[in-house]
C-alpha cells in the first residue's frame, strides 16, 4: 500500500488510491476523500461521488466552518494526536446538530474520519459513514485507518510537488461571480467560467465543494471581510480564491473572485508542500532574497556550519545539489507556469509579451 502510494500521482489519484485501499478493509456505506487547503482547512477538491448529497453540503459547512460546535467538527480533529476520530466514541454526539442535522436523515448511525497529517500540517481527510443496523467500526479497522493515514498524507503532500507544469493558455485574468444566499449563481464573468472549467472535481454539480465551502465561511463573517484559499487545478498550477459577503438582492449573498495563485501566496505553501522545518525555511527564503551563508549567518545568529548543514539537507529534498539548482527548481516547478502568456484573455485584456 504504502509504495503504491508513494508513486508520483495527481492529489486526486492519491485520495483514490487511499480511498480504494481503506475500502477494502474498511467498508462504508457513504464515504468521501477530500484535499484540504493545510493553512485554511477549507475544501479544495476531492472524491465525492460516494459522500453526502449535494442538499447536506450547505449546511455541513456551516458546521464545519462557521459553528464549530460539535465534538468532531474538523478543526478539532486536526490537531488531535490520534488520526483517527470515531463519532460514537462522543456520547454527546448523537444529540448534536452535526448528527441531528447531517447523518441522522440519511440513515447515517457513525462516521470515522481519518486525518492526512503529515508533521502539523493536514492535507485532507477521509470521511467513512455507516447506516443504522450495519455493524459499527472495530478497533481493527480503526487500526489499518491509522496505519494508512501517514503514508497517504505523504503521498498527497509529495503529489503536489510532482503535478507537473502548465503547458496550456489559461488566461490569468481574475474572474468573479456572486451567490445567493443559498448559494445559487447569480452572475459570472467569462474569466470565471474559465477557471471554472479548468477546476478539476469528482462529480457534475454547479459549484464545486472547494467554492462553496469559502462562501459559506465568508457568510459567517462581517460583511467586507475577506476569506482566501489555494485551490490545486489539474495543470499543476494553483487557483487563489477569496470571497467576502454582500448584498444580492436585498438579502445577504457572497462575491468571489477566481485568479491565478501569485508567487508571494505560493511561498509558504510550496515551502509546506517540500516538509521544510521552520528552521529550514527561514533559511530557503533568504536563500531565494540572494542572501549569501555568511549574511544568513549573521542574521540568524547561527554557525555558517549549521546553515551549511541545514541548506544540503533542503538540496536533498527538493533533488538538487546547489543554491542555484534550488532557485532554478522552485521557478520552472512553481513560478514559470504563473506568468502570463502573451494572449488575449476571455476578459479582452492584454497579455504584455515576454
Amino acid at each position: 500500500m504504502q509504495k503504491a502510494l508513494l508513486h508520483a500521482m495527481s492529489p486526486l489519484a492519491v485520495l483514490e488510491a487511499a480511498s480504494e485501499a481503506l475500502l477494502a478493509a474498511v467498508p462504508a456505506d457513504v464515504w468521501c476523500a477530500v484535499m484540504l487547503d493545510p493553512a485554511t482547512l477549507l475544501d479544495t477538491g476531492g472524491i465525492h461521488r460516494e459522500g453526502f448529497p449535494e442538499g447536506s453540503m450547505r449546511r455541513l459547512f456551516e458546521l464545519e466552518h462557521v459553528q464549530q460546535d460539535h465534538p468532531s467538527h474538523l478543526r478539532l480533529v486536526a490537531v488531535d494526536r490520534d488520526r483517527v476520530n470515531l463519532l460514537s466514541r462522543t456520547p454527546e454526539a448523537l444529540t448534536g446538530a452535526y448528527y441531528q442535522d447531517i447523518l441522522a436523515p440519511l440513515g447515517l448511525a457513525d462516521e470515522l474520519r481519518v486525518v492526512l497529517r503529515e508533521r502539523k500540517r493536514v492535507w485532507g481527510l477521509l470521511v467513512w459513514c455507516r447506516a443504522a443496523g450495519s455493524p459499527g467500526f472495530d478497533s481493527q479497522e480503526l487500526d489499518i485507518a491509522r496505519a494508512l493515514a501517514v503514508p497517504a498524507a505523504t503521498a498527497l503532500r509529495q503529489s503536489l510537488v510532482l503535478a507537473g507544469i502548465d503547458t496550456g493558455e489559461l488566461p490569468d485574468a481574475p474572474g468573479r461571480l456572486t451567490l445567493g444566499p443559498s448559494l445559487d449563481l447569480h452572475s459570472s464573468s467569462p474569466s470565471a467560467d474559465r477557471w471554472l472549467a479548468e477546476y478539476q472535481n469528482d462529480g457534475d454539480r454547479p459549484l464545486p465543494y472547494a467554492l462553496q465551502a469559502l462562501a459559506v465561511r465568508a457568510t459567517g463573517l462581517p460583511p467586507g471581510v475577506e476569506v482566501h484559499s489555494l485551490v490545486p487545478i489539474p495543470s499543476g498550477r494553483f487557483m487563489s480564491l477569496r470571497a467576502w459577503s454582500v448584498p444580492v438582492g436585498g438579502t445577504n449573498g457572497v462575491a468571489m473572485s477566481l485568479a491565478r495563485g501569485e508567487p508571494n501566496h505560493l511561498v509558504p505553501l510550496i515551502l509546506d508542500i517540500y516538509g521544510f522545518s521552520p528552521a529550514e525555511r527561514r533559511i530557503i527564503e533568504l536563500v531565494l532574497h540572494g542572501r549569501s551563508i555568511i549574511q544568513i549567518s549573521r542574521q540568524l545568529e547561527r554557525s555558517e556550519h549549521t546553515i551549511s548543514k541545514q541548506l544540503a539537507n533542503a538540496y536533498q529534498r527538493v533533488g538538487v545539489n546547489s543554491r542555484e539548482e534550488l532557485m532554478s527548481a522552485l521557478f520552472f516547478r512553481h513560478y514559470l507556469p504563473q506568468f502570463p502568456r502573451p494572449d488575449l484573455t476571455t476578459d479582452g485584456r492584454l497579455f504584455v509579451a515576454r
